[in-house]
């Protein structure tokens, strides 16, 4: 795919003028990115801007014990960063790396600093996009202080859904398996047998089925519930 024509498909680039999307392309190039390969690591100097061309990348960090939480899950057209230093200059925050096969589209830092001093409305966008995606960083923090793991979880659910789901020929909504329950786990901060056990009850009350690791949600309207906080009853009641 040209890169010219993939950045204008970009959420927010596709106002940018012409010539400043030209200049992004001409210093871009695509990068093939292998199963669970890292992408960059918390702490080390940006190296540069990445947008998600295809397949999945997730960015976490990490505690010394090699415990990880799961920060956000980015598919294409998606710009990764957004939990790390690129906001205010400083070292990566987070890291990131590929959950499939992935493809992204970088500028390399250098350059990529040098594009933004010459080119004012992408400046403003991208910044703005980092700023839109870093909240969400916030958000998963107060998720996790206030939630309980059944809205922790329901609200994992519905974004993976809302993401990557297809409808299916009924009514309900099919979600690839691109999270294990190991990285479920680390998104809303818990331990896998937990979610293990979670997701049994909400297969046991209707609101999902699941072959293999592909899930299909049946009921959005208990899973919002759940992710509200709110007791639910199963789904054929």
């Amino acid at each position: 795919m040209e890169i010219a024509s993939f950045l204008r498909r970009v959420p927010g680039l596709r106002d940018v003028p012409d010539r400043e999307l030209a200049r992004f392309a001409s210093v871009a190039f695509s990068r093939h990115l292998r199963a669970r390969e890292l992408l960059f690591q918390e702490g080390e100097q940006p190296a540069g801007f990445y947008v998600v061309e295809s397949g999945w990348v997730k960015t976490f960090r990490s505690s010394s014990a090699g415990r990880e939480i799961l920060l956000d899950v980015l598919g294409p057209l998606d710009a990764i960063g957004s939990c790390c230093g690129q906001v205010a200059g400083g070292p990566h925050g987070c890291s990131a790396s590929s959950l499939t096969n992935a493809r992204v589209v970088w500028v390399r830092g250098p350059t990529w600093q040098s594009v933004v001093r010459e080119c004012r409305t992408l400046r403003e966008v991208v910044t703005d996009m980092l700023f839109r995606a870093r909240r969400r960083c916030v958000e998963l923090a107060v998720d996790l202080a206030l939630l309980d793991v059944d809205s922790r979880l329901a609200r994992l659910l519905i974004r993976l859904s809302q993401r990557d789901g297809t409808a299916t020929g009924g009514a309900g909504t099919e979600i690839s398996g691109v999270l294990s329950q190991q990285e479920m786990a680390a998104a809303i901060g818990t331990a896998r047998e937990v979610v293990s056990r979670h997701l049994k009850k909400l297969l046991e009350r209707g609101v999902l089925s699941k072959q293999g690791r592909r899930m299909t949600v049946l009921r959005p309207d208990l899973l919002a519930a759940l992710a509200d906080g709110k007791p639910i009853k199963s789904a054929g009641r």
